[in-house]
């Protein structure tokens, strides 16, 4: 039994099917690898670095940064279908290396060897 019955709506108004509003509060979760971007930039003479960053903002700092030189960047720059490939495989061994805290690691530095 309702303590509070709601009222009923005038025969003029109908209910308005609205999306569900996204959590304002804290930070969005961050999952797989359709949340993250790889982009690179010249680093030196004769030195290419990919970086990964999430995909929420431009000032995201660089998750994972793999450095190349100029002959492997062209290769792998070469073609869209190539590049397109190596994203995928670049982030694909980035997530599969990251320890997670479920992974049950100690990390710690005064952890027993």
């Amino acid at each position: 039994m309702d303590d509070f019955p709601s009222k009923p709506l005038p025969a003029n108004v109908l209910p308005f099917a609205a999306k569900p509003k996204p959590p304002t509060r804290g930070r969005r979760r961050k999952a797989g690898s359709q949340a993250m971007r790889v982009d690179y930039v010249k680093v030196s003479k004769n030195t290419w670095a990919f970086r990964i960053r999430w995909r929420e903002g431009e000032q995201e700092p660089a998750v994972y940064v793999s450095r190349v030189d100029d002959k492997r960047f062209k290769s792998i720059t070469k073609g869209k279908a190539r590049y397109a490939a190596f994203k995928k495989q670049l982030i694909s061994s980035f997530l599969s290396r990251t320890v997670r805290q479920g992974h049950g690691i100690n990390a710690s530095p005064n952890r027993a060897v």
